[in-house]
């Protein structure tokens, strides 16, 4: 082999090792993002089911309110609301 060809299959090497890295690099970047992506969504429906527990908990106390308020006026004594004085 001449001193051109070394150099040129040296270059070559070079050029496939690159290749192969830049690849590796690639491709641990696209399973990083998608170990992201299935991170944010595992946040994502995690709050989503918080806010319909929340929702549920405030239509409870919203009832117990209502409920509170009818016996409150039924103590009243006439059925209606009460009155501020008594």
């Amino acid at each position: 082999m001449t001193e051109s060809e070394d150099l040129r299959a040296f270059i070559r090497d070079l050029m496939a090792r690159f290749d192969r890295g830049m690849n590796a690099v690639v491709a641990e970047q696209r399973a990083a993002r998608e170990e992201s992506r299935l991170y944010f969504e595992a946040i994502r429906a995690q709050q989503r089911a918080d806010r319909e527990r929340l929702d549920e908990i405030l239509a409870e106390g919203r009832a117990g309110r209502q409920a509170l308020f009818k016996i409150l006026d039924r103590l009243d004594g006439n059925g209606g609301p009460a009155t501020a004085g008594g």
